[in-house]
């Protein structure tokens, strides 16, 4: 057979793959003057007449047998089509963005995209310390139990061997007010789970940002290490990457609910400070976060703790690229919504987001399918503003948050992944300060300067009326100083949403007990960033941001 034959022969396969088929077992009788049947033409089983040339006899049981069934080719095709896109066995169980998928292959799809999240953005490999921060919430545990998987679960996968101890804070009290039966409630909860889990934990109280003192840790100082000192820490992180950090001192916070003296003098510090912000605005959740945040710090710095993993996923990031730039927040956002930011305290220590491409979605089925329990919370804004007539009880993150949801749930099924992806292109190293302090020292943001009066707001100051009630003329803001008129050593000290935050408390009286209710480390940063941005000015070497 020549190349020709051969080709002609394989055209004639493809041409007769679309044909039905025909089973020979059924095949009818020729008939009178008709033509065979395929069972006669072939000699096989299922021939009713001895000849090619006698035809059926009316007593022939040929008449009592089915028509010819066509099964077509492409039937197949769409019999796999109608299962489990991954393993083609199964049937489906959920809709999965625009993938239909069985229960195993979904947890399992979870499971080895967290797991690459770990290898290939986080660079956590064997041995590693790190910190897991959690809040009881759907994701945080979430991320506990996708921990405990790549670690301890029997799974045909390959495990993971790196070190991880829990921290949870306890806000119930101070931040939501809950009663002591709650708050034991809640502490036994995360207790249990740790060591159903077999991971060492750690719960330390809110109330305890009160007790962070820069004196007794140096390694709080938020200045930018200058160039031997940068050496030694590059040094060190070096050092780290080969012989994997070691706990210091856990002995004394391993397995132990934290106490701190005077609790509810401090917590009623906290609720105070609080009453000084408006209801109807992200303000207190965002300083409630801040002094969290401070928490973590001086937890990780103490204990030498170099990697920090939160449970935040694809919603929370598309949330906070729009509510951090409606904030005034925007030179932060590239670092806080990426796999890694380690900007801050020359990086030694590093926040890092391992569900950053997780949907809502896949988190509660995961969840529901593992039977994960949750500590259920209403948000803070629901609490403040239950009756308010506004969206999302006047909460732009809350607002911000349905909006992508329902975007995701009935418009387009890519649309936070899109966003996610966007924000992978955002640059880190723009418009980076160059002061010897360039972030903030209550968000650890970067601090962006002021460039014209009217972001921060209207420049009207008051309205002048004369006796008779007509106008008489407006007093105006002339410098972005009065913005901050009972606040301006600190505020001058602070990034421009922090500075917001501030101008909120409309009175000079509230603004003063702002600043003497924040945190002893907050107030020590603002003293030294103010002291050496004085001494830079003087020396004609930079001027102060403002």
């Amino acid at each position: 057979m020549d190349i020709e034959d051969l080709f002609n022969e394989t055209l004639a396969l493809e041409e007769s793959k679309d044909e039905p088929l025909v089973i020979p077992e059924f095949g009818p009788c020729s008939g009178e003057g008709g033509e065979q049947s395929s069972s006669q033409a072939s000699g096989g089983a299922g021939a009713c007449c001895s000849t090619k040339s006698l035809s059926c006899s009316t007593l022939c049981d040929c008449e009592t047998k089915a028509k010819p069934v066509l099964i077509p080719q492409k039937s197949t095709e769409i019999a796999k089509k109608s299962m489990c896109f991954k393993c083609k066995v199964k049937p489906p169980s959920f809709t999965n963005k625009q993938d239909k998928v069985c229960k195993e292959c979904f947890l399992d799809i979870l499971i080895h995209k967290f797991k690459s999240s770990l290898r290939q953005n986080l660079k956590i490999w064997k041995d590693d310390l790190n910190l897991i921060c959690i809040s009881g919430g759907s994701n945080s545990m979430a991320l506990l139990n996708l921990l405990y998987i790549s670690l301890f679960a029997n799974q045909s996968t390959r495990k993971m061997f790196f070190r991880v101890h829990i921290l949870y804070i306890d806000e119930c009290a101070a931040v939501y007010g809950v009663d002591e039966d709650v708050r034991k409630r809640n502490i036994d909860f995360i207790v249990e789970t740790c060591q159903r889990y077999n991971f060492t934990y750690t719960i330390v109280p809110l109330e305890s940002v009160f007790d962070i003192d820069i004196e007794k840790l140096p390694g709080l100082d938020m200045r930018v290490a200058d160039e031997a000192a940068a050496q030694l820490i590059g040094e060190e992180r070096k050092r780290d990457e080969i012989e994997h950090s070691t706990p210091v001192g856990m002995e004394e916070v391993a397995n132990r609910v934290i106490e701190v003296t005077d609790v509810q003098g401090k917590r009623e510090a906290i609720r105070g400070i609080m009453e000084t912000l408006p209801t109807a605005s992200n303000f207190r959740e965002d300083l409630i976060l801040y002094f969290k945040r401070w928490i973590i710090v001086d937890f990780a710095l103490k204990y030498n703790f170099k990697k920090i993993l939160f449970g935040t996923t694809g919603h929370k990031v598309a949330t906070n690229l729009l509510a951090q730039l409606a904030k005034g927040r925007g030179a932060s956002i590239a670092h806080e919504i990426s796999y890694i930011d380690d900007k801050n305290f020359n990086g030694r220590i590093t926040f890092m987001n391992p569900m950053r491409e997780f949907l809502h979605k896949e988190i509660a089925l995961y969840n529901f399918l593992n039977k994960v329990d949750i500590i259920h919370q209403k948000p803070l804004a629901q609490l403040l503003n239950p009756h308010t007539t506004s969206p999302s009880f006047a909460s732009a993150d809350l607002l911000i948050e349905s909006f992508f949801d329902k975007l995701q749930d009935k418009f387009n099924v890519n649309t936070v992944p899109t966003v996610v992806k966007l924000t992978n292109k955002l640059q880190k190293s723009i418009n980076m300060p160059t002061t010897p302090y360039p972030f903030c020292p209550l968000c650890m943001g970067v601090r962006d300067q002021v460039n014209n009066l009217l972001e921060m707001g209207s420049t009207i100051k008051r309205i002048q009326l004369n006796e008779d009630g007509s106008f008489a003329g407006v007093q105006a803001i002339e410098r972005p100083e009065e913005w901050l008129e009972g606040a301006e050593t600190v505020g001058r000290a602070l990034c421009f949403g922090c500075k917001r935050m501030v101008i909120s408390s409309y009175t000079v009286e509230k603004r003063q007990r702002f600043l003497g209710l924040l945190p002893k480390i907050v107030m020590q940063n603002c003293e030294r960033l103010n002291a050496a941005e004085a001494t830079a000015s003087l020396g004609g070497v930079g001027a102060s941001s403002v």
